[in-house]
């Protein structure tokens, strides 16, 4: 980046400053101007969860070029937000959520196997897709009021949500397989992201 360039910096609510500056063109040579693009109700796949849909999706991208970049600062937020829903949804985890849930949180196999007093070969069958060893449900509420106190250390969770979500964790679904489809989560994160709608207007 060019010294002495005036920084063009964006700024949405519960977010950092971030530059649109600091974004490259696809085409060498380029001078379209970066800017914001909202997508609605779009589909984004992380990395282990799979594919989520996504009431809002706001994306940096080129007008003439069309280079086009997610906000990381925004994702990571959606990230904690669907760690969330996951958390106090009282259906059981599935393995990809268990996953997701652990790599989020920076946790090894081995720091969960600790925690269930299991060893690490047998918690890794509990996330794999080959095995049929599945996490138990008293399992499953003792590793999500972990998480619980991992994502309160980092946004902050009022002390009465927090109670809240523990009765609903407690009371888990025991019934029929894990299940929190990405349908589910989108329902529950429409309202999570009216506050985003409204930055962007």
């Amino acid at each position: 980046m060019k010294s002495g360039k005036k920084k063009k910096l964006i700024q949405f609510k519960g977010s950092t400053k971030f530059n649109l500056n600091d974004y490259e063109h696809s085409e060498s040579g380029c001078k379209g101007r970066f800017g914001i693009e909202i997508q609605q109700n779009s589909v984004f796949n992380f990395d282990i969860l799979g594919p989520v849909r996504l009431p809002l999706l706001p994306l940096v991208s080129c007008e003439t070029c069309k280079a086009t970049y997610e906000l990381e600062d925004y994702m990571e937020t959606t990230e904690l937000f669907v760690s969330f829903l996951l958390l106090q949804n009282q259906k059981l985890l599935t393995k990809k959520q268990l996953k997701f849930l652990r790599v989020l949180f920076d946790k090894s196999q081995g720091d969960i196997a600790q925690l269930l007093r299991v060893d690490r070969s047998h918690y890794s069958k509990m996330e794999s897709e080959k095995t049929s060893v599945f996490m138990q449900p008293d399992q499953q509420v003792r590793v999500k009021i972990y998480y619980l106190h991992e994502l309160e250390e980092k946004i902050g969770i009022p002390k009465d949500v927090f109670a809240d979500v523990v009765v609903k964790i407690n009371a888990i679904d025991e019934s029929g397989m894990p299940v929190v489809d990405s349908d589910l989560l989108a329902k529950q994160m429409e309202s999570i992201n009216e506050n985003l709608r409204q930055a962007f207007r």
